[in-house]
């Protein structure tokens, strides 16, 4: 059995749904980035802080050496940010809504 449809009218709400969730995610990932950079702030200030406090601890010597080490290991992916891969992934789903929509509207799929 083949199920032969085109698009048309009637699925107009899902590619608009479409276009709304990959906005949605999108934005979504931009806020939690930016909470995710004021927590590293935090923690580095806390560091710093620390180190100042007990400078045999060596806490920021040792921190330096784990990122040299980090930096060795994943030589191709470090420098890649991860917020930048999932805002990527959600507009490209609000991209396809909007394909789509524009397609249904113009009468490209019949």
């Amino acid at each position: 059995m083949t199920i032969n449809k085109s698009i048309d009218m009637t699925d107009l709400p899902l590619t608009i749904f479409l276009i709304v969730i990959g906005v949605f995610g999108a934005v979504l990932s931009m806020k939690h980035y930016e909470r995710f950079a004021r927590h590293q702030t935090l923690a580095g200030a806390y560091r710093a802080a620390l180190d100042q406090e007990v400078p045999e601890a060596q806490i920021l010597g040792i921190r330096s050496k784990a990122e040299r080490c980090h930096t060795n290991n994943y030589r191709l992916v470090h420098k890649w940010r991860l917020h930048w891969l999932w805002i990527g992934l959600h507009a490209a789903v609000a991209l396809t809504g909007v394909f789509l929509t524009v397609g249904i509207l113009i009468g490209w799929f019949k």
